[in-house]
C-alpha cells in the first residue's frame, strides 16, 4: 500500500536525481575565433583558478562589448556609473577615459541587452 510518506521520500530522491552530473562540462567548447582587441576577454579561460567557459561573441551586438572610451563626465577615476537607458556601465579611468561594458537592465525585459 502507497503512504504519503513513501510518496514525499520517492519525490524527494527523484529530485534529488537530477542534480547528479555525468561528468565535467567542456570549458572549451564555445571557442570562437574573432579578430577584435577584446575579443581574449570573451575567449576560454583555463589557467584561472575557476575556469571560464568562452562566449560567443558574435551573438551580441558590437557596440556592447567591453570597450576604452571618451569621458567627459566628474566622476573620479575608479567610479562606477551606470547609465541604464543606454545601457551601458562605465569603470573611469583617469585622463578622461573610461571602459565601458554593455548591460542588461530592467526586470520587464528579462535583463536584455
Amino acid at each position: 500500500m502507497t503512504t504519503r510518506r513513501m510518496f514525499v521520500i520517492g519525490s524527494a530522491a527523484l529530485a534529488l536525481s537530477a542534480c547528479s552530473s555525468t561528468g565535467k562540462p567542456s570549458l572549451n567548447a564555445n571557442v570562437i575565433q574573432v579578430d577584435e582587441p577584446w575579443a581574449s576577454y570573451y575567449s576560454y579561460k583555463a589557467d584561472e583558478p575557476f575556469p571560464v567557459a568562452g562566449i560567443d561573441i558574435r551573438k551580441i551586438p558590437q557596440q556592447f562589448w567591453r570597450q576604452e572610451v571618451a569621458y567627459s563626465g566628474a566622476d573620479a577615476p575608479g567610479t562606477i556609473v551606470v547609465n541604464t537607458t543606454d545601457r551601458f556601465l562605465y569603470l573611469v579611468q583617469p585622463n578622461g577615459r573610461a571602459i565601458r561594458y554593455g548591460v542588461g537592465v530592467g526586470r520587464e525585459e528579462g535583463l536584455n541587452f
